[in-house]
């Protein structure tokens, strides 16, 4: 099958580049500014579970990192989803990412 002027690419990485597109560092400084009030309206404990997301961690990690139930933490993602009008772990970890939350961890 010859397939002419198309790329090809896993699921995932067309995910992120999608996202990255959303997240693009060029949005108006006042979508940015937003998006930190955004974040600024988490609590301690949600911006905690947010940057172990970003890093990659499960959820099951996560719980034992922070001495919480698994449960609790799935908790707390769909309230960070909720508050940052998201609706999965790679958009919330690119966000963060490109935050003041994440120190490059």
């Amino acid at each position: 099958m010859c397939i002419r002027d198309r790329l090809w690419a896993q699921r995932r990485v067309l995910a992120a580049i999608v996202a990255r597109q959303v997240l693009a560092p060029c949005t108006p400084t006042s979508v940015h500014h937003d998006r930190q009030a955004l974040l600024n309206e988490l609590s301690e404990r949600e911006k905690e579970v947010a940057v172990l997301v970003a890093e990659g961690l499960c959820y099951k990690v996560i719980a034992r990192q922070l001495d919480i139930a698994e449960n609790t933490v799935r908790n707390h993602v769909r309230h960070i989803f909720k508050k940052l009008v998201i609706s999965d772990r790679l958009h919330l970890a690119l966000l963060i990412r490109e935050s003041d939350l994440f120190e490059g961890q």
